[in-house]
Order: structure tokens, then sequence, then C-alpha cells
């Protein structure tokens, strides 16, 4: 294997590697998977995209863009988790939180496919590694106003949401922190837009099928995700179907959706 890492064509593919490697090295101890482990290690921090901050790899082995599209973006978070579970089982925690503070971005639900579940395994890993016995940590807020906010986290309130409400007409927040743990800080807003200036990223069609009959309803609802060029394919899109007034979904023809689903890549509840 180790004389055949320059076959890889992918960085998927080299993360992948890295992980199973690196779990081969953790059940063998040193020998051989030890020396292939590091050398992959090597190739895939050689290929990331990263600054003093963060650290994440294009699906292509030589593509060191940094940008937000949400293109592929499925597949970079999958990437993203298997290198921080490799950099995890080498110890390299340096690099690990990096990976870690890019992932976190990603962890309420910009996922593709709902299979994904490897980011929760890999910051299920990282909790477990960077977890701190005596959790102790202060996190301290300033807006434009100069309105001091302070968030207090021990071990009896780690697992609580706390909430802090900002002033809204603020331009800008300082957050400083000390202490002992690992936590997470979301700021989130809301604002109004101009819907009419907006134009639809989906097209949505419903036909009555000719089969129906007065008794049976047969619709062909088809939904279609309207690329631009920043953003080729949608992220996780939930379609719900509401039926007419007396009419109920007949359950006979859920095994058929679902095998239908198989194909196009989406999933029947």
């Amino acid at each position: 294997m180790k004389n055949n890492l320059h076959r890889v064509t992918n960085n998927y593919d080299l993360a992948l590697i890295c992980y199973a490697f690196a779990l081969k090295k953790s059940t063998d101890g040193l020998g051989s998977s030890s020396n292939i482990a590091a050398l992959s290690l090597s190739q895939l921090t050689k290929t990331s995209t990263s600054d003093d901050d963060e650290m994440f790899w294009n699906l292509d082995l030589y593509d060191k863009k940094r940008d937000n599209s949400t293109s592929n973006i499925s597949l970079k978070i999958d990437i993203a988790s298997y290198a921080l579970l490799a950099y995890l089982k080498a110890d390299k925690k340096d690099e690990a939180r990096k990976i870690l503070k890019w992932l976190v971005k990603y962890r309420n639900g910009a996922l593709v496919k709902t299979e994904d579940i490897v980011i929760l395994q890999a910051l299920a890993e990282a909790a477990k590694e960077f977890y701190a016995p005596e959790f102790n940590a202060d996190i301290f807020l300033t807006d434009d106003f100069e309105v001091y906010k302070n968030i207090f986290i021990n071990g009896e309130n780690a697992l609580e949401t706390q909430h802090v409400k900002l002033n809204p007409l603020t331009d800008g927040i300082s957050i400083n922190a000390n202490g002992t743990g690992m936590a997470t800080l979301d700021i989130w807003w809301s604002y109004n837009t101009n819907l009419n200036k907006i134009e639809n990223r989906f097209k949505v069609e419903v036909k009555v099928n000719s089969k129906s009959t007065e008794g049976l309803l047969h619709l062909k609802i088809c939904t279609r995700f309207i690329p631009d060029e920043e953003q080729i394919k949608s992220s996780l899109t939930i379609m719900e179907v509401a039926l007419p007034s007396g009419y109920e979904y007949d359950s006979d023809y859920k095994e058929t959706l679902q095998k239908t689903g198989e194909k196009a890549n989406f999933m029947v509840r």
C-alpha cells in the first residue's frame, strides 16, 4: 500500500485510507501499518487548505481554494470528518482542533444525505479527547455600545444551553474566553429580505395522472433544484406533500417509492 499512495486521485479516498491505517495502527501497535499511517497522514496534511484557525479539504488533491461555496459540501464534510478521526488517533491535537473548528459550522444539518453520520462520530470522538474533568470557563461578550455580557460554564451547567440577547443595532461583537474546557458559541441573527428580488431555487411540478379515478388520486410530483454558478447541488431538502381534503395516503405505495428513492438519492418517511 505504501508504494501505491501516489495512485490516490482525491482527498476523500486519502482521508479514508488515513483513518483505516490509523485504526489498524491502534490495534497492531508499531510496525508496517504504523509507517504507512504516518506516511498517508503526512500526505493528507500536504493536500489540506489551512491557516492558523481552520483546516479542511476540497475533493481535488491539488485544489486549495478557500471559498464559502456549498458545492460538494457533503464530500468536504466527510473528508474533514475522516481526517479528524485519523488525526485524533495519531494524537495530533493541534491539527485536530483546526479541523474541529471548521466542522462545527456544519453540525446543524448542512448535510446532503441523512446517511452522512461520520461527522457525528468525529465530533463525539473530539469531545471525548478534549474533555476537561474540571470544567471551568468564562466567556465575555462586548458589543459596539460597550454593553458587557458574561457566560459562565462549569461542570454543573455544561450540558445546558445558555442564551444571551445582544443589542440588535450592534455591528460587531468582541469575544474573550478563559478557563478550562471545550465549548461552542453560536451567534444567531435574523433579518428581513425583499422576497420580490429573490429567484426561486426549486421548480415543483404537480400533475394528476391519467390513472386517477373518482376514488383514487394518482399524483406525479417532480422537484428540481435550479443550480447557479455558486451552488451546483442543493443541500438536504425536505419536500412535504399535502393531500386534498377527503384523501389519505395509501401506505401500500411506500415500498414502491422507497425503491425509486434508492436510485434518486432521497428517503421516504
